[in-house]
């Protein structure tokens, strides 16, 4: 950093001040001097890496898209397995005769007691 150079913090006061007062316009000075002509310069060029960016993102998503269905579709037979014997496991400790229990906290005594 350049905290040691003489009036620093003082400086970077000033520029911030000189780019945010609407009277001195120095952001627009800036920008219309500098930003603006740099960036026509080079417009082209950057429509092109956010176009082809834009389509290696949207390759990159279809590709991992893809392949979950292509992994579902080739495991679903292990996935509905492993489902029902999770819901076998954890529903046959709570099931009492068939029937889930009914949890007294919210029973429909004590929805309507006041």
């Amino acid at each position: 950093t350049v905290f040691w150079l003489p009036l620093y913090y003082d400086a970077k006061v000033a520029l911030v001040l000189m780019l945010w007062h609407p009277k001195i316009k120095g952001a627009l000075y800036l920008y219309s001097s500098y930003l603006q002509p740099l960036l026509a310069q080079h417009e082209a060029e950057i429509d092109r890496t956010l176009m082809e960016a834009r389509t290696r993102s949207v390759d990159y998503i279809n590709g991992h898209v893809q392949r979950a269905k292509d992994y579902a579709l080739s495991h679903t037979s292990s996935i509905v397995e492993a489902a029902r014997r999770f819901s076998e496991q954890n529903g046959a400790s709570d099931q009492v005769d068939g029937q889930l229990p009914s949890n007294p906290a919210v029973s429909p005594q004590h929805l309507h007691a006041e």
